[in-house]
Order: C-alpha cells, then sequence, then structure tokens
C-alpha cells in the first residue's frame, strides 16, 4: 500500500518540479529584461552626464563635483550591469 502512495505521488511530484523549472526560467528572462532596459538608461544618462560636464565646465565647484560624483556611480552601475548580462565593455 505505501509502495502505491509513492506510484501515485510520483506524478505530482514531477509536475510540481517542471511548474517551479519553469517559473523559474520565467523569472530569470523578465530580470534579464529588466536588466537590459536599465543597462540602456544608464548608458543614456551617462552621455547626459558627460554632456553636461561638457557644457558646465565653467559652473561652480559643487555643480562640478556634484556631476562628477554621479558620472562614477553611473560608470560602476554600467559595469555591473554589463557583467551581470555578458556584454562586452567596447559594446557601451
Amino acid at each position: 500500500m505505501v509502495a502505491g502512495v509513492f506510484v501515485l505521488a510520483a506524478p505530482v511530484a514531477a509536475l510540481a518540479a517542471g511548474g517551479v523549472g519553469v517559473a523559474s526560467h520565467l523569472k530569470n528572462k523578465q530580470l534579464r529584461q529588466e536588466k537590459q532596459r536599465l543597462y540602456k538608461v544608464a548608458l543614456q544618462k551617462h552621455q547626459a552626464i558627460i554632456q553636461a560636464l561638457k557644457e558646465e565646465a565653467d559652473a561652480d565647484k559643487e555643480r562640478i563635483d556634484y556631476l562628477q560624483g554621479l558620472n562614477i556611480l553611473l560608470e560602476r552601475a554600467i559595469k555591473d550591469l554589463q557583467q551581470d548580462l555578458g556584454v562586452s565593455p567596447s559594446a557601451a
């Protein structure tokens, strides 16, 4: 009788494991898509900050420091996203 319970439970366990695998795959796909979107936004913002630094070369020291700080943070975020996505730095 115990063997019968295991025989009946095996398909349920297999279906549950399959469901977990599919859900995990979908989550990973969504996460990758979101990282790609954030990567594109970060590149756009990085370019905007570089442009602002060029245009505001004569701005006060606080503004320059602020822009340079943002630039450093975005460079780090871009580098991390490149590693996560497997993008080569030259592709940026």
